[in-house]
């Protein structure tokens, strides 16, 4: 039986016990289970709170939720330099003042970033709390419209600053949904309210408050050197892209141009009828050649093409997903409709 079901830590959480009070020293308090004198309640179970509430399997064992000396929920990130040399550096290039500034820049913000303080291999990168970019799912056209053109901006930003991400699959697009939820929600259950006892639902619409959406996660990114070639080998990936390969070298901006046109297909083009001005661009997005792709820049020149043009008539309404009914369609609208305007009283 899993031992997190009793309340027990293991080992990766052992880890960050360990860390709890040179962190708290640098002004974040990891949650009282991470604290090196806890101990699990003799009341603890299937649905622990929010203060026990250990890392789901499925998280990244290197991340978690701290709170800063004001309240502020943030996730720290441990990265261990050894496996993924450049990610901190690429995180913080892309963090700087310079760059952090330009509306173009949908990388997420390193607020912090500290070595640890006996390893020199690990170096701890601080950043928002942020949630997955469709949790809640879209519900309108124009907020998939958004979707769309925040994240071709932003990897035309990273690709102008030679940059390539390499994995900006759907798991690497999170969004800032402070205004979607004013009270919080939990840190490693976001389906939860902050306190782990409801489920929480979003008090405001994406389209009445400012969504960002930020690419995260630079693991597997290169940065190059003006005028160097732009080419690299390597087979890690989060889904399978044609040209991916270990020995054979390819174009990893086009690959980024595969993987975004990829998240997209799945999540929009695919998920709903309504979008059918974004399919040709999908299409050539996701070519198997990758000289048949457009590089972000041309992408973003494309859309912006798209939306000015009389297709942008149709980019109003509801999403509907392919397979509804007449029936499911008008009560999907209908609780659509009602939700909508609940959350504009709330305002």
């Amino acid at each position: 039986m899993d031992k997190k079901l009793h309340g027990l830590r293991d080992e990766s959480e052992n880890e960050w016990s360990i860390e709890y009070i040179d962190l708290k020293g640098r002004g974040y308090t990891l949650r009282p289970r991470y604290h090196p004198d806890w101990t699990p309640p003799p009341e603890y179970g299937i649905v622990p709170s929010i203060s026990t509430y250990p890392i789901p399997p499925f998280q990244n064992p290197y991340c978690l939720d701290a709170a800063r000396a004001d309240g502020t929920l943030v996730y720290i990130k441990k990265v261990d330099r050894e496996k993924h040399p450049t990610e901190a550096e690429i995180a913080q290039f892309l963090s700087s003042p310079g760059l952090l500034s330009n509306s173009h820049n949908h990388t997420v913000p390193v607020l912090d970033s500290f070595a640890h303080k006996t390893d020199p291999k690990v170096q701890y990168l601080v950043m928002p709390l942020l949630r997955p970019f469709d949790d809640p799912p879209f519900t309108t056209v124009k907020e998939s419209i958004e979707f769309v053109h925040q994240t071709l901006q932003g990897l035309a930003f990273m690709h102008e600053h030679n940059v390539a991400h390499r994995d900006c699959s759907a798991q690497n697009i999170m969004m800032d949904a402070r205004d979607l939820y004013p009270n919080g929600w939990h840190p490693m259950s976001p389906w939860l309210t902050s306190d782990g006892t409801n489920w929480v639902t979003p008090q405001k619409n994406r389209c009445d408050v400012n969504i960002r959406y930020f690419f995260i996660d630079f693991g597997l990114s290169t940065r190059f050197a003006p005028g160097e070639k732009r080419e690299v080998v390597g087979a890690k990936c989060s889904i399978y892209v044609p040209e991916l390969s270990r020995d054979i070298c390819y174009d990893p901006f086009k690959l980024d141009v595969y993987l975004l046109g990829n998240v997209f297909d799945e999540h929009i083009c695919k998920a709903y009828i309504d979008v059918p001005f974004l399919v040709p661009l999908v299409k050539d997005m996701t070519a198997f050649n990758p000289n048949d792709r457009p590089t972000a820049k041309e992408a973003l020149k494309r859309w912006q093409d798209i939306c000015k043009s009389k297709e942008a008539s149709s980019m109003g309404g509801w999403l509907h997903k392919e397979n509804e009914t007449a029936p499911e369609r008008l009560a999907r609208d209908l609780t659509s409709s009602a939700m909508y305007a609940l959350n504009r009283l709330r305002s």
